[in-house]
């Protein structure tokens, strides 16, 4: 069933890729055409539409809280406000104003972002041929998280499909939908490991490779409980947790029953170890599917401590609550084929992001190697929307450009000129942590701009290191930065800049992080850490162990006078 359906999503792509072209303006007449008499079509002229010329004139690129007006007339009734077919629900993510964006999802949009899945899937078991031998991972949000005032729901298409797919692939999945909905952050967690660990798993699909971290620390400090709840075929939580959750649980509860044999092995293999692994539970994981690229990519070697080298990693596509753009066709890159039958892409080049009336290229027009700000159009009422991703052109596959997740358009901090973007600070850190001698658990920019400095937030595994060997990283990193960014190098030669001051924090602390974010909104199946914030936040403040600063020169616990919120 997965490789037929899989054949007849392959079909409109290959199509796009012999040519890409005429696929693009194909797309762009049918959505104009289909759109035409809705509220945005008849002011945007989008009758009169035609090729991609009379489009860029038309209709202007936009960011979400130009689109919000538009969004606020679904809300408030007018559901053909966008789309000739109304929305049935909305997707969301966080916005910049701290409103969420809510995203319009049509029927025609879910069919697309389903037969892309289904490509994904296809194309993987082809050079894969093992991942679907056995049971599934996958770690997705809830189908429906709330509801907005015109009633539709609320939620992630990743629920809604895991929801919607048929029986048999449901039966394949090692946690059920249910553990999904539950609420409670660390029970959630608790629950997908009880259920994934017992099972035999050949793949696991998790946007970001920081879930399987999560699930593999969970096995390795809580073994003995674990082993428990398998041997006596219950979930291994407290009365009152299940009480609480037994609506969800229940139905997962009653298909369990115990299995001393399974808690042997997995005993006997800890033992051998002396600690659970995931390796080691799951000894025919084919293939990890996550992001490679970007931040979320740093955590892979983490991973690696977990799952070990045995599994194969394919990128899962650059995808966010506005679609899925691209499908990966080789393991280890975050780089794809762009989905040039779904969506209609612009690339806005980043030497014009600045300008007042930036180029947009088509796919066809770009040039291996360079950057450029990715601008889509679907077939769920977004036009011209400016996504605020910087993508790179690594090549073409056929006539469709290949490209890769870099950085977040205005994921950048600035001080005194340098403009700092991520990649600098993740290439600078990458570089750097050799000297630490100890594992790096997560790390952080904040700019300091009265101190004309940044303060560097590290979390380490083990012990502190001495005060010379945490000198000698904030040095190997500050010079990493210089080598990253010229104006960074020049104005710490300048002195108009001066050295990071370095904080290491208490273990835990990016766990909390995380574990804040999320209460406030952010969804924990697409969580991507944030490398840089403006400014300290007073959990960060209050969990500082040690400060190295040599512009003062001293070292003190817990104190960051002039970095304190």
């Amino acid at each position: 069933m997965v490789h037929a359906r899989g054949i007849v999503a392959e079909r409109p792509f290959e199509r796009s890729v012999r040519d890409y072209r005429k696929t693009q303006v194909s797309l762009l007449e049918e959505i104009c055409s289909r759109n035409a008499r809705t509220a945005f079509g008849v002011a945007h002229g989008f009758r009169t539409i035609r090729d991609p010329s009379a489009w860029r004139a038309q209709v202007p690129v936009r960011e979400y809280e130009a689109y919000r007006p538009w969004i606020d007339r679904l809300l408030n009734g007018d559901l053909h406000a966008l789309t000739g077919d109304a929305p049935f629900m909305f997707t969301s993510t966080s916005g910049t104003t701290g409103q969420p964006k809510l995203i319009p999802v049509t029927e025609a949009w879910k069919e697309d972002l389903a037969a892309i899945m289904r490509l994904w899937i296809h194309r993987s078991s082809l050079d894969h041929r093992s991942m679907l031998a056995r049971k599934i991972v996958s770690i997705v949000s809830p189908a429906v998280e709330g509801y907005a005032r015109n009633g539709l729901p609320i939620g992630s298409m990743s629920g809604l499909t895991y929801q919607r797919v048929p029986a048999a692939a449901r039966r394949n999945y090692a946690i059920p939908y249910g553990v999904m909905t539950v609420e409670e952050y660390d029970l959630r967690y608790w629950l997908a490991l009880r259920l994934a660990v017992e099972a035999d798993v050949s793949l696991a699909v998790v946007p970001n490779a920081a879930t399987l971290v999560k699930l593999g620390e969970l096995a390795v400090d809580h073994a003995e409980r674990l082993l428990r709840a398998i041997h006596e075929g219950n979930l291994g939580i407290e009365r009152d947790a299940a009480h609480t959750w037994a609506s969800h649980l229940s139905p997962v509860a009653r298909k369990l029953v115990p299995n001393p044999k399974r808690a042997r092995q997995l005993e006997r293999l800890a033992a051998k170890r002396g600690s659970l692994r995931l390796e080691d539970a799951w000894p025919h994981l084919a293939l990890v599917s996550c992001w490679l690229g970007g931040s979320a990519g740093q955590v892979v070697h983490r991973l690696r401590r977990h799952i070990g080298q045995r599994a194969v990693l394919r990128d899962l596509g650059l995808r966010a609550s506005e679609g899925t753009f691209t499908v990966p066709l080789a393991d280890g890159s975050a780089a794809g084929v762009v989905t040039g039958h779904a969506n209609v892409f612009e690339f806005v080049p980043v030497s014009e992001l600045e300008s007042a009336s930036p180029r947009t290229l088509l796919g066809h027009e770009l040039e291996v190697g360079g950057e450029y700000d990715l601008v889509v159009t679907h077939r769920s009422g977004l036009y011209r929307y400016d996504m605020n991703d910087i993508v790179r052109c690594e090549g073409f596959h056929g006539t469709a450009p290949i490209i890769a997740f870099v950085r977040k358009g205005r994921d950048m901090v600035n001080i005194t000129g340098e403009k700092l973007h991520v990649n600098h600070a993740l290439a600078a850190e990458a570089s750097a942590r050799s000297v630490l001698g100890n594992e790096l658990r997560q790390f952080r920019l904040v700019p300091d701009a009265p101190g004309l400095r940044y303060d560097l937030l590290v979390e380490l595994e083990g012990e502190v290191p001495d005060d010379a060997r945490l000198a000698r990283f904030l040095e190997a990193f500050d010079d990493a930065l210089g080598a990253e960014n010229d104006e960074y190098r020049a104005k710490r030669k300048s002195k108009r800049l001066l050295e990071p001051r370095l904080c290491v924090m208490d273990r835990g602390w990016a766990e909390a992080q995380r574990r804040a974010d999320i209460a406030g909104g952010k969804r924990d199946g697409q969580y991507k850490w944030p490398v840089f914030r403006p400014g300290w936040d007073a959990a960060s403040h209050d969990a500082v162990v040690v400060v190295v600063d040599r512009v003062q020169r001293r070292r003190s616990s817990r104190r960051v006078k002039a970095a304190a919120p």
